[in-house]
């Protein structure tokens, strides 16, 4: 009967039924175990409890990276927007797990789909940091403009974690460096905080704004390099011209954040910048 199904899954599947009829037993009895499966398999719900099973193996071929699984659950009737208990999709799941070769399976399946929290199959795959599936998604029509809940694109996520590989994705398809968050901050701001050296070069390489304000406190992406005492950060934003004199909206400059924070070796480099400017 299962003979369209692989033999890895066909293994799930035994294995999740055993563990439904353990858990039936411990609520209804031994007696009673085999009566109410037999009742679960009848007549409609015998659909029901195929496509479940269908589900569940996609959900899993997913996350292993089995993409001729994949499309062999699919080709049977599993759903792509089938739910596991976390609330994630077969694609999410792939994006997360970095499976690139399952995208390709599941190319029929919705690249823009969001989450409740505004996460895309695109915004996993970057703050997970793959590459491959975030340029497969890409070429695939994702939205690269796509923001979350809280007004991050891929950009913010991918440079808030120091993904370079998936920043210079982003950017070699035009992905914005000026998009501003609720907090107020572009993808440099987020990747000077974390101290993301690599994704701050890639951002000046493709003209991010290296003066752009915090929406709230007025503090460019040197102020906060110099807050977080990130010098690499500071090194390249002062070798790029930043603005060593920049006032944010409490009057404070780099070199005064520098100075009550302790970073006495930034201090250093931004007084030697201001001189010789």
């Amino acid at each position: 009967y299962m003979g369209w199904l692989g033999k890895g899954i066909v293994v799930w599947i035994h294995t999740a039924c055993a563990r439904i009829l353990r858990a039936c037993r411990a609520v209804v009895g031994v007696r009673e175990t085999r009566l109410w499966f037999l009742r679960a398999c009848e007549g409609e719900e015998m659909a029901a409890a195929r496509q479940v099973l269908l589900d569940r193996a996609l959900l899993e071929a997913a996350r292993s990276g089995d993409g001729l699984e994949v499309a062999r659950m699919l080709r049977v009737g599993a759903n792509t927007e089938a739910v596991n208990t976390d609330g994630d999709k077969p694609l999410y799941i792939a994006c997360q797990e970095g499976q690139e070769a399952c995208l390709h399976s599941m190319a029929g399946a919705d690249m823009k789909a969001a989450m409740t929290s505004g996460y895309t199959p695109l915004h996993w795959a970057c703050e997970k940091g793959h590459e491959a599936c975030v340029l497969t998604l890409l070429g695939a029509g994702a939205n690269k403009e796509a923001v979350t809940t809280d007004g991050r694109t891929a950009l913010h996520i991918a440079c808030c974690n120091g993904h370079e590989a998936c920043v210079r994705a982003l950017l070699g398809v035009g992905a914005a460096t000026e998009a501003v968050n609720m907090y107020g901050t572009t993808p440099l701001h987020n990747a000077c905080w974390n101290g993301q050296v690599a994704c701050v070069r890639a951002l000046l390489g493709a003209g991010a704004n290296k003066e752009a304000a915090d929406k709230f406190s007025g503090c460019t992406p040197l102020h906060i390099a110099c807050e977080n005492g990130q010098e690499a950060c500071v090194r390249v934003l002062l070798d790029a011209g930043a603005n060593v004199k920049a006032v944010a909206i409490d009057g404070s400059t780099p070199l005064s954040v520098a100075r009550s924070n302790g970073h006495r070796s930034i201090m250093r480099l931004l007084e030697a910048a201001a001189t010789v400017r």
